[in-house]
This record gives structure tokens, sequence and C-alpha cells, in this order.
């Protein structure tokens, strides 16, 4: 029996020295905005305004929207402008060498959310999305505050190498569910590439800003 996929069956993993970098100039660039808007009447300068605005959004997509995310379903690796998901059954190997790179086959996909670093081991991957998975023997006990955010997988500094370990380990509890007869595989599994408009659109719009105001 295949359990109901509830918002609690996912964990989200990001490094979040780089999102604290994109908040800082996130929040820098707010407050020359702020600025900007003040002094509009006497002092405009909509190109300006326009690159401020084109930081901010390329913060957001570079640093702050991508994530790896593994779930009941598979990995999704959520990148600038595309999102790759990649279900349990075709996730043939997972590379940790620069970036998490999940492969299906020969073919690859990188997720650019997670890169190497140096980290110091604090202790084993068992628990990990395992505390969820394994314990229960199901994929529907991950508790809440594993969802929020980018939780540190079993006490290690998320790393590429960690993030890797998570997703080969929960690979192996869902084989194992598999052969138990506790959740039953989707007939066609398939992996799915969706261009993120939402993306295109907040990146597109303050670019075309930048350019009209740069030839005006």
């Amino acid at each position: 029996m295949t359990p109901p996929a509830t918002a609690t069956t996912s964990r989200t993993y990001r490094q979040r020295s780089s999102q604290l970098v994109a908040l800082l100039f996130i929040a820098a660039a707010a407050v020359l905005i702020g600025s900007m808007l003040l002094s509009w009447s006497t002092d405009a300068s909509p190109l300006f305004l326009s690159i401020l605005l084109l930081g901010i959004a390329g913060s957001w997509a570079m640093f702050l929207r991508p994530a790896v995310v593994v779930d009941s379903d598979g990995v999704t690796l959520r990148n600038v402008v595309r999102d790759v998901h990649v279900p349990w059954q075709l996730l043939t190997d997972v590379e940790a060498r620069w970036n998490v790179r999940v492969f299906t086959g020969e073919r690859g996909y990188t997720g650019w959310a997670v890169s190497s670093q140096i980290e110091r081991p604090k202790g084993a991957t068992g628990g990990l999305l395992g505390a969820g998975f394994g314990a229960s023997s199901t994929l529907q006990r991950i508790s809440k505050e594993d969802t929020a955010g980018a939780p540190e997988p079993g006490g290690r500094k998320v790393t590429s190498r960690s993030v890797a370990d998570i997703i080969e380990d929960t690979k192996a509890a869902y084989a194992a569910a598999v052969a138990r007869g506790e959740i039953t595989p989707p007939a066609e599994p398939r992996v799915t590439v969706r261009w993120v408009p939402l993306v295109l659109a907040v990146l597109a719009v303050p670019a075309l800003g930048v350019l009209v105001f740069a030839v005006l």
C-alpha cells in the first residue's frame, strides 16, 4: 500500500552561507531602493533602480531558490531557472565531487544548491531521512520541523557529500520498503525537467528595464 503524500514527507537542503550573502545583499539593495524612492521627485534614476532590482532578482534566483529536495517520490534538483525531478526507481548513482549530481543510467543532473566543502566529521548519517523512513518502515513519518529550511543532516554540515549520503540512504530505504510490499512504485516512472516561468519573468523584467533605460 502506497502511503499518502503529505507535506511532511520531504526535506529541503541548501547551504546557509550562500543564503546569508544573498540576504545581506538584498537587505542593502532594499535600503538603497527605499532611499531612492524618497527622493524620486527630485533625483529620479530608473536605470539604477532597474540594476538594483535585477541584483535582487538574481540573488534570489541563484542563491535562495536553488535546493535539493528529498521526498517519498524521489529527488528534486531545484536550480536557477529549471527543476529536475528524478524518481527513486530511475536513480542509479549519486556523485558529490563538486556539487550533488544524480544519475539515471549515464545521464547526469547537477544540483547547484549544494557544493562540496571541507567538513568536520560529527557523526554518521544514520537516522537522517532514515529516522522517518527506516524506523517507521514507511515514507510518511518525517517530522514537520525537518521540512523547514535546510536542516543539517545528522548534525553534519550541509555539503554535497552529506546530501549525497542522504540520497543514497533514502534510496536504499525506498527499495527495502518496495521489497516488503509497503510501497507500490509508479508503473511508468519518468524524469521530469521543467523550466520555471516565474523565475524567468522575475529575471527578465528588471533586465529589460536595464536595457531600456541604458539606451534612453
